[in-house]
């Protein structure tokens, strides 16, 4: 909890979060985590549905509190539609294309005409292989 995102004028997480006068943060905080453990869940139940809903409204009602924003950004509208597409799809882990997305990072960070000293195939096709396996 003392690594996280603290609004803007913060300089840092309060070491008593659990008193009352931190509550806004602290339910904010717990409230994106269950969202997030849910969203990232192999299974979706009706439950969950019904757990992510109560949690992201509370999540986007005290951020308004905390970090003193009225409006409503473009990623909260996004994940307020997250409840239908997880009733419709199930788990998003399953359609989303996020391990594709993990591979960008490689090819950054590489030299694509080098060749893999193991397999002697270049690395990009390497990457291409890894990327099937997600």
């Amino acid at each position: 909890v003392l690594n996280i995102f603290v609004p803007h004028g913060v300089t840092q997480v309060p070491l008593n979060l659990g008193d009352p006068k931190h509550e806004d943060v602290l339910l904010n905080f717990c409230s994106l985590l269950i969202c997030t453990n849910i969203i990232s869940s192999n299974s979706i139940t009706n439950y969950d549905c019904k757990k992510f809903s109560e949690a992201y409204i509370l999540y986007t009602k005290t951020s308004k509190i905390v970090f003193n924003s009225p409006k409503i950004v473009p990623n909260h509208y996004y994940a307020s539609h997250l409840l239908e597409q997880l009733r419709w799809w199930g788990p998003l882990s399953s359609v989303s294309n996020f391990p594709s997305k993990q591979i960008n990072g490689m090819f950054q960070k590489m030299i694509l005409s080098y060749l893999d000293a193991r397999n002697n195939i270049p690395l990009a096709t390497r990457a291409t292989k890894i990327k099937i396996l997600f």
